[in-house]
């Protein structure tokens, strides 16, 4: 079904003098010469046009502010109106004087200029027969001048979790771009699990897919019902490392430096639910080294950090004393930034009151917290230590990912213990994934 986009241009049109049709509101000079409520001539006719515009809908181009109406005999214009949307009501009258009797064509062209300037938006022409002695009422349906719509870029690239804007453009079948409304743009995804858009055409990448998983972004001009679709590769990090260690061994890309005592690197399961991690290593760094890396921006890193038993987090006896601390942990990326530098306490309520305070989650020595402050987990490895209540679950894990700036071909970790003790204090990783992304 042809879709129907604009007003009813409202054409009352009178013969003869006897009649005596008026001329409506506001109404213009016409061509002839003579303006409304002349005399009419003998033998000729008066052409009055009403337009109704509603409001700014599909009816009438959202962004049109003018038609220009035309009476044409062939190919010969007998009289032109411009009637300019009005700044108050929805009625635009002009009058077309001492027309001759005869067929003629009635033509109306919207603009976006009040001025009847611009590319042409919207078309449309009807019949009509100039008799003597009657009054007839035309109507005129008038068509999108648009033929296509193109969207930039057509087939765009967008990481998850980045955005990418696609542009809109309406043209005429001169190849001319036709100004269109962008509230009447309607945009939708074929799927968004993969991409969303926005109402804006913001498109935002969901889940890495391409090809024939890639998803549709298509946008409709609701005025003219023409439509375009482009097709969005969505790309994801890509992940270069990924080691949950169940499989019970250590692979190559692991080394080891003593910082004071230190164990061999290896696997143990923990006491509870026989969870498989990097451990117990106690004062030494565990250096994770990845080469030939595609070509990245980003590097992003995340694990799980254990921290088993006595970890006494700022100091000792009295706070702020190093008889018992500060136990601090760290990140480092080898010639690049810390990540993460903060003390650790596993002293929980009143187990140990003294040391138990932790600077996490600020870095160290800012910041004075609860033991235990961002925990993921607390006291769930079944790791114990006998304290003046007794043997007590004294362990905790926290889960980490850091994202930095990074384009070299290869990059080391350097994941470092830096507890005061190492007979009770031990720590481990587990889940480590390294990706990269642009």
């Amino acid at each position: 079904m042809k879709r129907r986009l604009f007003a009813w241009l409202l054409v009352a049109i009178c013969t003869s003098a006897a009649f005596g049709c008026g001329s409506g509101n506001s109404p213009q000079s016409s061509l002839a010469g003579l303006g409304p409520g002349s005399a009419i001539q003998a033998g000729q006719g008066r052409v009055t046009l009403t337009v109704i515009w509603p409001d700014r809908s599909r009816l009438i181009p959202f962004a049109s502010n003018s038609i220009r109406a035309n009476l044409t005999a062939g190919s010969t214009v007998v009289a032109s109106q411009l009637l300019a949307r009005p700044t108050t009501g929805n009625t635009s009258t002009a009058a077309f004087d001492n027309v001759s009797p005869g067929d003629l064509v009635l033509s109306a062209t919207a603009y976006p200029n009040t001025d009847g300037t611009g590319i042409a938006q919207a078309k449309g022409n009807s019949p009509v027969t100039v008799s003597a002695g009657f009054t007839s009422t035309v109507s005129v349906t008038m068509g999108s001048t648009i033929t296509q719509i193109t969207l930039s870029p057509s087939n765009p690239t967008v990481e998850v979790g980045k955005i990418a804007l696609l542009v809109a453009t309406a043209k005429d079948a001169g190849g001319n771009v036709v100004l269109m409304s962008l509230q009447k743009l309607k945009w939708e995804s074929s799927n968004t699990f993969r991409a969303t858009v926005d109402s804006s055409g913001i498109v935002t990448g969901v889940a890495a897919s391409s090809g024939i998983t890639a998803p549709h972004i298509i946008v409709t001009d609701t005025e003219s019902g023409k439509s375009a679709t482009a097709t969005v590769t969505v790309t994801g990090p890509i992940i270069v490392y990924d080691n949950d260690f169940e499989s019970g061994t250590v692979d190559s890309a692991w080394s080891t430096v003593a910082v004071g005592t230190a164990n061999p690197l290896h696997v143990e399961a923990t006491p509870t639910n026989n969870r498989h991690f990097l451990g117990q290593l106690l004062q030494q760094k565990a250096i994770l080294t990845l080469n030939s890396l595609p070509t990245h921006g980003h590097v992003t890193v995340s694990f799980d950090l254990f921290l088993i038993r006595t970890w006494d987090g700022d100091g000792g006896e009295p706070p702020g004393s190093t008889q018992w601390g500060p136990d601090i942990f760290q990140l480092q990326v080898a010639n690049g930034p810390t990540l993460l530098n903060s003390s650790f306490s596993n002293w929980y309520g009143n187990l140990f009151p003294d040391s138990a305070t932790q600077s996490y989650p600020n870095a160290f020595p800012a910041g004075i917290n609860p033991a235990q402050t961002g925990a993921a987990e607390k006291n769930t490895l079944g790791y114990t230590f006998l304290t003046q209540f007794g043997d007590r679950d004294l362990d905790s894990v926290y889960h980490f990912s850091f994202t930095f700036i990074h384009n070299s071909s290869s990059v080391e970790l350097d994941f470092n213990g830096l507890q005061n003790e190492f007979m009770n204090e031990s720590w481990g990783l587990d889940n480590v994934q390294v990706s990269v992304s642009n």
